[in-house]
């Protein structure tokens, strides 16, 4: 078994799946001959030997897809079981572990994002509103008093205060960015066990 950290180990994933990838694209390409044909995974001129040799050689192709599935397998399960005991501490939430932190950031970042959105969208929509209004009563003012012209102006109004937009930006802002940033100083570090 090797201790690596958390972080090399996810890097380590990435690389297998795309060898994965490559692998598939040669069990896809190097699969099937013809009864005429030889096989580009042999050099034996002869059909026959050529496909005794090729499929010796596409069955190393299968046998290095599963050697790359476990090891893919072991580390994921490694990670999570890190993930369970590891824990991270927040003002927000208090003491929690890498998996919750995880579970509320892919759960929770865009749809707190969205509000913040819809709340600044509102926002907009109500300055616009307010400024629409205002040139009309621009282009009709001629000949009325200062007085009645701001009788008659519009100001922008939200149907929440400004608390309710800060409060969205800092949930918004603690999900999407602080959590995160906690669960990758905590990968930096944390040490896990994978088989060689």
């Amino acid at each position: 078994m090797a201790k690596i950290t958390v972080a090399r180990a996810l890097t380590k994933l990435k690389i297998i799946l795309i060898k994965l990838n490559d692998l598939n694209r040669s069990l896809k390409r190097y699969g099937y001959v013809t009864s005429k044909t030889t096989s580009q995974l042999s050099s034996h001129k002869d059909i026959n030997a050529n496909h005794l040799e090729a499929k010796k050689e596409y069955a190393k192709l299968l046998a290095s897809f599963d050697d790359l599935i476990t090891d893919y397998t072991q580390i994921s399960l490694a990670i999570s079981k890190s993930n369970l005991e590891t824990t991270i501490h927040t003002d927000e939430l208090g003491t929690i572990s890498i998996a919750e932190a995880m579970l509320l950031t892919q759960k929770l970042d865009k749809t707190l994002s969205d509000k913040l959105s819809a709340l600044s969208s509102a926002r907009e929509e109500a300055e616009k509103l307010a400024n629409a209004t205002n040139k009309s009563i621009n282009a009709v003012s001629s000949g009325m008093t200062v007085e009645d012209i701001e009788k008659l102006r519009s100001l922008p109004v939200t149907l929440f205060d400004q608390e309710v937009l800060e409060n969205a930006a800092k949930k918004s802002m603690f999900c999407g960015y602080e959590l995160n940033q906690l669960i990758n100083e905590s990968n930096a570090i944390t040490m896990i066990e994978i088989p060689d």
